[in-house]
Parts: structure tokens; C-alpha cells; sequence
């Protein structure tokens, strides 16, 4: 099963694979000061994948490039519906690299590599 697809480009199988929905509040939502909640959502069901992958220079190259827009379109598996998102504009948050082995030189290295995918 391909879990990402970054517009025309789809993403090896990560290794770790996590999908948020979270609600947006006003800036006018907080506390009172005898405790009590007011909150006005002004955006609900905002999605923020987490991936991580192991991949070799070449992957890395063509996963990097492939989020190097500042957005672009990205399908994935929603895992509480099992179903694709389509078409969702996305950018990419945090980018982790960490080099995992380089036996030979750049064409051996396994890297891994993770990143944040959030919703406009």
C-alpha cells in the first residue's frame, strides 16, 4: 500500500507513519479567570502527518525534492477512516536527517529521514 503520494511523486514505505486531526481556535478562546472554558473553533480536522523513512542517497534526494515547494498536493491514508485524503495542500513542517551507515561511500548511505506534512 503507497501511504504518501506527493503530487506525481510517490513516497517509499516509511517506516514510521502517524496522521493528527486537530481543531483551530480563535485567538478570542482561553480561560476565564475563575477557570471556566471559552472557545470559539473557527477550523476543524486539520491534518499533520508524521513519516519518517530509512532510504538510500538517491531516495532521500528524490523525497527532498519532492516537498522542496513551498506546498504542494499530497494523498495519503487516513487511518481512523481508511480511506484516501485526496488532493490536500500540505507544507512541510521540521526535517530530521540522521545518516545511518555509509559503508562505501554516498552510494551505500542509508539515512533516515523524517518530516512534518501539515495542512493549509
Amino acid at each position: 500500500m503507497n501511504l504518501i503520494k506527493i503530487g506525481g511523486y510517490t513516497a517509499p514505505p516509511p517506516v514510521s507513519y502517524s496522521v493528527t486531526a486537530s481543531d483551530l481556535d480563535s485567538t478570542e478562546s482561553g480561560r476565564s479567570e475563575s477557570g471556566y472554558m471559552s472557545r470559539e473553533r473557527i477550523r476543524g480536522g486539520v491534518k499533520k502527518i508524521n513519516a519518517a523513512w530509512r532510504v538510500s542517497t538517491d531516495e532521500l534526494l528524490a523525497l527532498t525534492s519532492a516537498i522542496s515547494s513551498p506546498s504542494f498536493s499530497v494523498t495519503f491514508f487516513f487511518p481512523t477512516t481508511g480511506y484516501y485524503a485526496e488532493n490536500i495542500t500540505m507544507y512541510a513542517g521540521d526535517r530530521t536527517l540522521n545518516l545511518v551507515t555509509d559503508v562505501d561511500g554516498e552510494s551505500t548511505a542509508q539515512w533516515e529521514f523524517s518530516v512534518n506534512f501539515i495542512e493549509y
